[in-house]
């Protein structure tokens, strides 16, 4: 019995060691499948966030990352059900929230006008009073616009503007408000910085 605290210290440092070994390989593996992310390497990221799943199913993070490749690779179904899967398993989960508006909403313009329309309601109930629902209004002005309504997209665009007063979408509003007034060069100036703004913003992201 006397060798039993020896023992017992050696198999805790055992398991410690084995556990930070375990978040290493972790750490060291979601690096690189986010820098293959940086890098629009897509289908690369696609697969080591997979492998990250498989290795890690308790990781909500790796679903994350897996369907915002997906998402970024234009595979809008797979990204929508693996943000799904990431919230079946944190409900709460705001990343897995906010990528799921962000992919839904832009699903919507690859469906019928009617069944875009549905999606992006949907989504809206779904998640009342969040902060991305902005990112729904820019995907509803867009499928009115695509068409052909441009009242309703304007109207939708407004509300972007009014929620996100610094974004190109405000900036592109802007560039309309001055065409209606009859002001060519505001029109093009707030147009060209519209341009610019939208170029590098994901959308709101």
């Amino acid at each position: 019995m006397k060798h039993w605290p020896t023992l017992h210290k050696i198999l805790l440092a055992t398991i410690l060691l084995i556990q930070v070994g375990w978040a290493q390989s972790y750490t060291e593996a979601k690096q690189a499948a986010d820098q293959a992310l940086a890098d629009r390497d897509y289908q690369n990221a696609i697969s080591q966030f997979q492998a990250l799943i498989q290795e890690f199913p308790e990781k909500v993070e790796p679903y994350n990352g897996l369907g915002f490749a997906y998402y970024l690779n234009g595979q809008f179904d797979d990204a929508i059900a693996t943000f799904e899967m990431a919230l079946e398993k944190a409900p709460t989960d705001d990343s897995a929230k906010r990528n799921l508006i962000l992919a839904g909403g832009r699903r919507a313009l690859e469906s019928s006008y009617r069944s875009g329309l549905e999606r992006i309601d949907a989504l809206k109930k779904r998640f009342p009073g969040h902060p991305q629902l902005a990112v729904l209004d820019f995907y509803l002005g867009k499928l009115h616009y695509l068409y052909g309504f441009a009242g309703p997209a304007f109207d939708s665009w407004s509300r972007v503007a009014r929620s996100r007063p610094e974004s190109g979408t405000a900036i592109f509003m802007k560039a309309v408000e001055a065409r209606a007034k009859g002001d060519a060069m505001a029109q093009n100036r707030y147009f060209q910085e519209a341009i610019t703004k939208m170029a590098n913003e994901e959308v709101f992201r």
